[in-house]
């Protein structure tokens, strides 16, 4: 059969899309732009992404129109025009599980599209790695509600129990995304992100005043500061106004901005909502200003400005780094106006901008991430044999990782961390695709994955049922009949059988019939009688799981002829 090369794809600049791609018949579309924005439509599919990356080993599409306007259309499919960067599962890893996954997403209230034909739209990145995020220990709080509202699990970024977070000096080359929400940073517990941020490409989310300190903490000589994004450092959060919204939006094809309508009314409430460059200083050139105060009235008096809301880019401006990105405000879970939970679509919009500073995040880090092409054919047969192999380029050592393999139903011979391997499907008529998943395991725990999806062709004779022959001889003539011939067994091993004579005494039973080595061949197999029984009629009860794990039971009866 034709050999299929699937070769993971990666990004290499958080400006560069991947361009037009073609998406099959049978894909499920994420409507990320409904509006109102609830956390049901709006956050929830973070959850439901973050799903199919860590528990499936599904790559997910995101797509984004490089050329739309605010709130704009990404692309339309059967009328719907789909904004605020939509995100796809394509029909090749649609198993039986990812779609009871994901129809488990859209009861919670995530909104969604079966296609029915092909469409072609712009891809920015493939995702093919789950982020992990670490949490600031100092204010944590402030951020666990993101995650709870996405239905993201605890393990991505450590739950609401503090032992679980960090301080920066504690980080290392195991933590992707660090989260510092509203805090004081200081030299001695927070020099460790410029090195962090440089040797292990570590990303940075900050919020409300942290942001101001940060840029403008330094070292106790002076000659070193940690300010990312700007060339002199901050305005302090005790030196300049409020946010006075509306606030203006720019690069509307930029990832970070895949969110829709506003922030505002999140933004404004907390000690420091807008960031400002110090006098004679500016925002570095590859800074990404996308969401501004133009009416700042502390512009140009005591800043350059612009006053930033939202900003990123890479620190420093080196691309070697990580990506830091600058988010205002304080309460963006929303706030207590004493008597109720003030909480709208600017709060999910400031969420959502936060989430897809994570997912940009790791779309930078995957050149970093081991590149593999898996040799297979596309094509198997159920209850065939199939040899599978992958390779690496020359660079990669790949004593540095542990591998496996992994099916979603079949086995793997001689073992799942073996290099090459025999796979062999399931004979099963509910089985039409297998996702075979190969798997690298870095020293810290980071699984990166690369899925290929093989088409089985199922050939079965009666559509699988199961049916008992009438007659045994259990002669050894080689004329047939030499055992209980029980037809398509195979596809059901988890099986039981109890075989009875004519005055009721059970003679023989077994589980997982197989007509083989585990078959009734004419003897009894009761208290370690094995003697032949005698010719006559026997009954029989037959118990097995279907292919959806239901419990079937039948009897009937044979005769015995030797």
């Amino acid at each position: 059969m034709k050999l299929r090369l699937l070769v993971v794809l990666l990004f290499l600049s958080i400006n560069a899309f991947a361009g037009i791609e073609k998406i099959p018949a049978g894909s499920f579309i994420i409507n990320m732009g409904i509006t109102p924005q609830t956390i049901a439509n709006g956050l929830r599919p973070y959850g439901l992404v973050y799903d199919m990356l860590q528990n499936f080993s599904v790559p997910v599409k995101w797509v984004i129109n490089p050329n739309k306007t605010r709130d704009g259309i990404d692309f339309t499919y059967n009328q719907t025009p789909y904004r605020g960067g939509s995100f796809i599962v394509l029909a090749q890893y649609r198993t039986a599980e990812v779609n009871k996954a994901i129809d488990s997403w859209i009861g919670s209230g995530v909104v969604g599209e079966n296609t029915s034909s092909e469409l072609s739209v712009n891809i920015f990145a493939t995702l093919s790695y789950a982020p992990r995020w670490t949490i600031d220990s100092e204010n944590g709080l402030l951020v666990t509600p993101f995650f709870e509202n996405a239905g993201i699990p605890t393990s991505a970024y450590g739950g609401s129990n503090r032992s679980s977070w960090k301080i920066p000096s504690n980080l290392t080359q195991c933590d992707d995304i660090f989260l510092l929400p509203h805090a004081t940073p200081v030299w001695d517990t927070h020099h460790n992100l410029l090195t962090w941020n440089l040797d292990h490409k570590g990303a940075i989310w900050a919020a409300c005043s942290s942001v101001s300190v940060l840029e403008n903490t330094t070292s106790p000589d002076s000659l070193t500061q940690m300010n990312f994004l700007t060339t002199t450092g901050m305005v302090s959060y005790q030196a300049h106004a409020r946010g006075t919204p509306p606030f203006s939006y720019a690069n509307p094809a930029d990832p970070t901005m895949a969110f829709m309508e506003k922030m505002d009314e999140a933004i404004v409430i907390g000690t420091e909502n807008v960031y400002m460059p110090k006098p004679r200083g500016r925002w570095r050139p590859g800074v990404k200003l996308n969401v501004i105060d133009p009416h700042n009235p502390d512009i140009p008096e005591k800043s350059p400005g612009p006053a930033a809301v939202l900003a990123y880019g890479y620190g420093f401006d080196d691309s070697k780094r990580g990506l830091v990105m600058y988010e205002g405000g304080h309460f963006l879970n929303g706030f207590d106006d004493g008597t109720t939970h003030i909480f709208n679509s600017d709060h999910v919009a400031a969420q959502r901008a936060c989430f897809n500073f994570s997912f940009l995040a790791v779309v930078s880090r995957q050149t970093t991430h081991i590149l593999a092409t898996i040799n297979a054919a596309s094509t198997m047969e159920g209850g065939k044999s199939y040899p599978i192999n992958f390779s690496v380029p020359a660079n990669v050592d790949l004593s540095a990782y542990t591998m496996r393999w992994a099916a979603s139903t079949g086995t793997i011979a001689p073992g799942p961390d073996s290099k090459s391997i025999i796979f062999k499907p399931k004979i099963s008529n509910k089985i039409k695709i297998v996702l075979l998943t190969l798997f690298f395991t870095d020293a810290c725990g980071r699984e990166f994955f690369i899925t290929q999806n093989i088409n089985i062709d199922q050939n079965i004779p009666n559509n699988g049922d199961v049916t008992v022959v009438k007659h045994v001889s259990a002669n050894a003539d080689g004329q047939g009949n030499d055992f209980l011939f029980i037809q398509n067994i195979e596809l059901y091993p988890e099986n039981e059988i109890q075989i009875y004579n004519r005055w009721g005494i059970l003679v023989y039973e077994t589980k997982n019939y197989d007509n083989d080595l585990n078959a009734f061949k004419g003897s009894s197999n009761r208290n370690g009688n094995s003697e032949n029984v005698v010719d006559g009629v026997y009954y029989y009860l037959f118990k097995y799981k279907d292919d959806e794990g239901v419990v079937k039971n039948f009897k009937d009866y044979f005769i015995l002829k030797r």
